[in-house]
């Protein structure tokens, strides 16, 4: 599957770069939202998404992600340092696939892809 990663972290790129093409997938990433953007004609199967990122939050790139019909149905799953409830319900109104925990795991990670290819 490609996967999309965008954090303004390069330690979490390069881990999740490392943790998924070990895990036999095709990955790319970006170190903004505004960069993610540029990348989408690449077609990534799923995004995962830093939430507190300069410029525009991983929210408002869901959001924006969701109002557009070329982008509407890719599979995002946001990635926090802190799990609130209030970010939690945000993910939730538009349509991630879920919001996984920094720092990541890759356990965490494959389980999110295991249900995107499973479609739920």
């Amino acid at each position: 599957m490609k996967i999309l990663v965008i954090d303004d972290d390069a330690m979490i790129l390069k881990m999740s770069d490392f943790l998924l093409r070990k895990a036999g997938h095709e990955v790319i990433t970006a170190e903004s939202a505004q960069r993610a953007l540029e990348l989408l004609p690449q077609k990534p199967g799923l995004i995962f998404a830093d939430n507190q990122m300069p410029e525009m939050s991983g929210i408002e790139l869901l959001e924006m992600l969701r109002s557009n019909e070329l982008t509407k149905d890719i599979p995002v799953c946001m990635m926090s340092g802190t799990l609130s409830q209030d970010l939690i319900a945000k993910v939730v109104k538009f349509g991630a696939v879920g919001c996984i925990e920094k720092p990541l795991q890759q356990m965490d990670m494959l389980r999110i892809i295991e249900g995107v290819k499973m479609g739920g």
